[in-house]
């Protein structure tokens, strides 16, 4: 819930007493609800049936998808691993980046529309030949912050990019940014600890990466195929499309900030810090960006 440290603590008005409690409390891994710019769908691990899928697709795609899925790729997913791409799946109604990942009795399975490559030229080898050189002539622990904040805003396009670092009371200090015209600087800003709920930063030690492509979306719920399966119960921890805390969207909105992307920096298993990045308008991260 990562625009709460860039909202509440960086020249913003901090939060009621209610909504912080309100914000720590929330099941968050468990919203029973995800981010409209996609499709989920639960399979019982054991049976590889559809038993939940998400309310923007209907049954009978659902199971179409499920049944073009490798089953022997699905039985490698170990329990609480990050998601893996299972390529793209092409079906009546156009083609999909698919990915999956197992929690629990299910497998998680999250499309996207798939969309071609917009450039000839993948991440790594722009990465190899611009960031690795510049990685080598850092002398501070800042230059290597503001050098991540530079890549971060040249591989996704977001107008804000800041890295913050955590200390060992868990209070956050921004170390670098890379901003277009337009958007605030927050270099140098302190962030409260408070501002990241304990839930919140157990969930970025699990889940490293975060999309929210805009914060004027509306929860698309998930519905169960199984009679007495609360699909509020399915664990969306590792999954990208998870849909959010509302209090966290009127934040982002309040900000002006219409999309945010987050990335977590962890060092010896503790949450050391986050790429965080911002966009005043509604902004998209697929697989084929780089």
């Amino acid at each position: 819930m990562h625009a709460h440290s860039t909202t509440w603590a960086l020249g913003h008005p901090t939060p009621a007493r209610d909504d912080l409690a309100d914000c720590a409390a929330e099941p968050i891994r468990t919203p029973g609800s995800v981010q409209p710019h996609g499709q989920l769908l639960a399979l019982d691990a054991g049976t590889r049936e559809v038993v939940v899928f998400s309310a923007n697709t209907s049954l009978p795609a659902a199971r179409a998808l499920a049944a073009r899925l490798d089953g022997s790729r699905l039985a490698l997913l170990a329990d609480g691993a990050p998601p893996v791409s299972l390529g793209v799946v092409t079906l009546e109604d156009g083609a999909f980046d698919v990915s999956a990942h197992r929690a629990g009795a299910h497998f998680i399975v999250e499309c996207e529309a798939w969309a071609a490559p917009l450039g000839t030229e993948a991440p790594i080898y722009s990465l190899t030949r611009q960031c690795l050189p510049r990685l080598q002539e850092a002398t501070s622990l800042e230059a290597l912050a503001q050098l991540a904040a530079d890549e971060m805003k040249r591989l996704t396009g977001f107008g804000r990019c800041l890295v913050y670092r955590f200390n060992t009371a868990d209070d956050g200090q921004v170390l670098a940014e890379a901003n277009d015209p337009g958007y605030d600087s927050y270099a140098g800003h302190h962030l409260p600890a408070p501002d990241i709920p304990p839930r919140g930063r157990a969930l970025y030690l699990l889940n490293h990466f975060r999309l929210i492509g805009d914060a004027n979306y509306t929860p698309v719920p998930l519905l169960a195929t199984t009679p007495g399966l609360a699909a509020e119960a399915i664990d969306l921890s590792q999954a990208q499309l998870r849909s959010v805390s509302p209090i966290h969207l009127e934040y982002m909105r309040n900000m002006g900030t219409l999309a945010s992307m987050s990335v977590s920096i962890v060092i010896g298993g503790r949450l050391w810090g986050l790429g965080s990045c911002h966009e005043h308008a509604p902004r998209f991260i697929g697989t084929a960006t780089g």
